[in-house]
């Protein structure tokens, strides 16, 4: 893999991340298991939807606040992909789509605070798999596609 230079990569975000580790990782174990909720409870379950929109919605902010643009976009493709189906239900794909994004940025978000170097286009493939499923043209999958 080649390391790329970008805001995403930078030390610098590595230590802001931390000073807000616990709520970045809070949040995101809660929206994940807002997923898995409504996975096991259905289509009824429109709470667990608007509490997965809650904490998609507190990480953005966080990633807005600390510059890191790839969260950022990631946090709003799902935002609009829960926020379509809120009063409909997520179909499975969508549902999945959405997990596994969590899981990337989840994982991601604990290579960065481990203060490893890694380019924020790693999470265009699970941006685009939502955006697939919302009918939405993909977003180039090439470094510097999404800066930080």
């Amino acid at each position: 893999m080649t390391k790329q230079k970008d805001v995403g990569s930078t030390p610098k975000l590595s230590v802001s991340m931390n000073l807000v580790r616990s709520e970045i990782t809070h949040a995101l174990q809660n929206a994940l298991s807002q997923l898995d909720n409504y996975a096991s409870l259905g289509e009824g379950e429109g709470d667990s939807l608007r509490q997965l929109l809650d904490e998609i919605r507190q990480l953005h902010g966080t990633f807005k606040m600390l510059d890191f643009r790839a969260g950022e976009r990631l946090c709003e493709e799902v935002t609009e992909a829960v926020r379509r189906t809120v009063n409909t239900g997520i179909d499975a794909a969508m549902l999945e789509a959405c997990s596994l994004a969590l899981v990337h940025l989840d994982k991601y978000t604990e290579l960065l605070l481990a203060g490893q170097s890694v380019a924020p286009s790693l999470l265009v493939p699970a941006i685009n798999r939502v955006r697939r499923e919302r009918g939405e043209q993909p977003l180039p999958e090439r470094p510097g596609v999404i800066a930080g």
